[in-house]
């Protein structure tokens, strides 16, 4: 993950770079209201301190992986 300033504004592509996600990830969380941005033109814009705030509340499930037994 890229560091994310909360003052800094990030289009979908950049904010999808700093957590590193696809950019349908980051619209589709924007359109079903999970992720606060504003509509500019074509785009979305992000305030950094809703993606921070939203990185913290999203879980990312890797692969399972089975431990190894001692």
């Amino acid at each position: 993950m890229h560091a994310i300033k909360p003052t800094g504004v990030y289009t979908v592509i950049k904010a999808a770079e700093a957590l590193s996600v696809d950019t349908r990830f980051i619209t589709k969380s924007i359109r079903s209201g999970e992720l606060p941005a504003k509509k500019l033109g074509q785009g979305y814009r992000i305030v950094g301190e809703n993606l921070l705030r939203f990185a913290g509340s999203i879980s990312f499930y890797g692969p399972k992986t089975q431990l190894p037994t001692p």
